[in-house]
């Protein structure tokens, strides 16, 4: 079994972690002291290698690196309910705030901390048998995920050369900016990841608000109910991986099979059925509900209509008592009522999985557990709707010098923000011309 390290970087990346220890220890019966005590048929202490390492004494730890450049979300996750599976080796801290600005955290702070950062993921490394990759937890609108981030993964792309790296990338909301500079740290951002990323799942929290408000009907969502959801959508990315079978699937094939173009590596994903908890019992859905429903714009975690645009390629991963008939029959049915899209009219852009187990589901969640469920990875034409929010975002900031000066005095050239925009503009010129050439 391979091994999978996260990297939780900045406030929402350390955020997403506490969410993830949660749900991954309720899947693997890893306790909170760090004991395995089994919760179904499906646990193995085989399965839990990939996300945790057995002590000699027969514990188990995190393969989990916590990095940041303000100690509060790090101090909580140090006194918090999964201590027992961390270590001081687990964290890194810096010295100075990176006052949300991506070149500071990139260039100066985060720099500062640069070599820790990288013994800290040495170790860890260290403890795999089979490093399959690094699976990074980060926003793109803040300084620290973003600048320190992508530092990061532009350095593991050359001591770790080979292991993949998958970003889930919490992007600004369509109408929600905390920050005045968030367009301009988001579009440094985006450019860095096309460069150094294998594999980027987008996220934003008006998709995942409406996710909770009006599929899961609660009232009052905070972020501790957003980051359950992102991490049960790693969880369900990762299943195969973790606990193998017939349909054990690597990165390497996930990349293979949804970017066929080097740039175009940003991914939306969706899930069905969003059920709440306590209606568990009203529905009982058939394979042909929940793909239907999986395509449904409500379903996505990301504010784009994705049957609205073209498909590049879509992996639809099935959990429970499923046959690959009823799960083609559905595809055509829904094929026949609403035609899919592809940039390219080749039906094997389309795959499906299927694994025999029931999705493991955080009773925290308020997520009702059903027979059958599907999750979806799909790259579409869509995304460049988000994209391009950042684009015009950013030069609307970029055409008065606004702010620029914050960044130049922080460690950037002020001819940096021209070349990094060509490649954000050039992602949406390849996503436009997909669009174009099979219309």
């Amino acid at each position: 079994m391979k091994e999978l390290i996260s990297i939780h970087v900045g406030q929402a990346g350390i955020n997403i972690g506490e969410a993830c220890l949660e749900q991954f220890t309720y899947e693997h019966g890893i306790t909170q002291s760090g004991t395995f005590e089994p919760q179904d048929n499906l646990s193995s202490s085989n399965s839990c290698h990939t996300m945790f390492h057995e002590s000699e004494s027969g514990s188990f730890n995190a393969r989990s690196l916590f990095f940041d450049l303000d100690q509060d979300k790090i101090n909580h996750i140090k006194k918090g309910s999964y201590k027992s599976l961390l270590s001081s080796e687990n964290f890194v801290l810096g010295k100075e705030s990176s006052s949300d600005i991506f070149s500071r955290a990139r260039c100066i702070a985060g720099h500062s901390i640069l070599n820790e950062c990288l013994e800290a993921t040495r170790k860890q490394v260290e403890k795999c048998d089979s490093l399959e990759g690094f699976i990074f937890y980060h926003s793109v609108g803040g300084g620290t995920g973003g600048g320190l981030g992508t530092l990061l993964c532009e350095h593991f792309s050359i001591d770790y050369n080979g292991k993949y790296k998958l970003s889930n990338a919490v992007f600004p909301s369509p109408d929600i900016s905390p920050s005045c500079v968030e367009p301009i740290n988001s579009m440094l951002c985006i450019s860095y990841m096309i460069e150094n990323n294998d594999l980027t799942i987008c996220y934003d929290n008006k998709a995942l608000y409406r996710i909770l408000y009006e599929e899961l009907y609660q009232e009052c969502p905070i972020y501790e109910d957003i980051n359950r959801l992102i991490a049960f959508n790693v969880a369900n990315v990762t299943r195969s991986m973790r606990f193998g079978g017939e349909n054990n699937c690597s990165f390497r094939e996930i990349k293979s099979k949804l970017v066929p173009y080097p740039m175009l590596l940003f991914l939306t994903s969706s899930y069905s059925p969003w059920t709440p908890k306590e209606k568990a019992y009203y529905y009982n859905y058939s394979v042909k509900d929940i793909t239907c429903q999986a395509f449904n714009p409500n379903s996505f975690m990301t504010s784009c209509d994705i049957r609205q645009s073209k498909l590049i390629a879509c992996s639809l991963n099935y959990s429970g008592n499923i046959n690959y008939t009823d799960a083609n029959n559905a595809l055509s049915y829904m094929n026949l009522e609403s035609p899919f899209k592809f940039v390219e009219n080749e039906s094997k852009k389309l795959s499906v999985n299927i694994n025999p187990h029931t999705s493991i589901v955080n009773p925290y969640s308020g997520l009702a557990k059903t027979s059958i469920s599907l999750s979806t990875l799909c790259n579409s034409t869509g995304i460049s709707s988000i994209i391009s929010l950042v684009s015009n975002k950013f030069m609307s900031l970029y055409s008065k010098r606004a702010y620029v000066h914050w960044f130049v005095g922080e460690g950037m050239e002020s001819g940096e923000f021209r070349y990094k925009y060509e490649n954000l503009r050039a992602l949406e010129r390849d996503y436009v011309e997909l669009e174009k050439n099979h219309d």
